[in-house]
């Protein structure tokens, strides 16, 4: 489940490029081994392609939980107000507390997912 809460925006990208691809692929201009050889290949390419930031972002999350559970500062991406810092600071030190893969406090109105932060360095 939570390979489709992660990468589902990817998925339909890519389902709409399977479908360009095979509409592409079966059009009579097209040669015959067009769709055998064309919708594999760009099947392959964007499976790797989700697989890969799948497992991206899997790391980079277990590196913030663990850089935020022994103690240390994560930056994450708030893009709430244009106008005024997009980063936020989240610490234990700040009141924040880690349920699941979400960044909550009461001191602050929304949450983050881990999946959108990174280590503070």
């Amino acid at each position: 489940m939570q390979f489709i809460e992660l990468e589902g925006g990817y998925l339909i990208i890519g389902l709409f490029i399977m479908v360009v691809a095979v509409v592409v692929t079966t059009r009579e201009f097209m040669s015959k081994n067009s769709f055998k050889i064309g919708v594999p290949i760009v099947f392959a390419v964007v499976s790797a392609a989700i697989l890969g930031h799948y497992f991206m972002t899997m790391d980079r999350m277990t590196v913030v939980k663990a850089e935020f559970n022994r103690g240390g500062e994560v930056i994450c991406e708030s893009r709430m107000l244009r106008k005024v810092s997009q980063s936020i600071t989240i610490s234990k030190k700040l009141n924040w507390t880690l349920v699941d893969d979400v960044f909550k406090s009461d001191d602050y109105h929304r949450d983050f997912h881990t999946a959108r932060c990174l280590e503070k360095k």
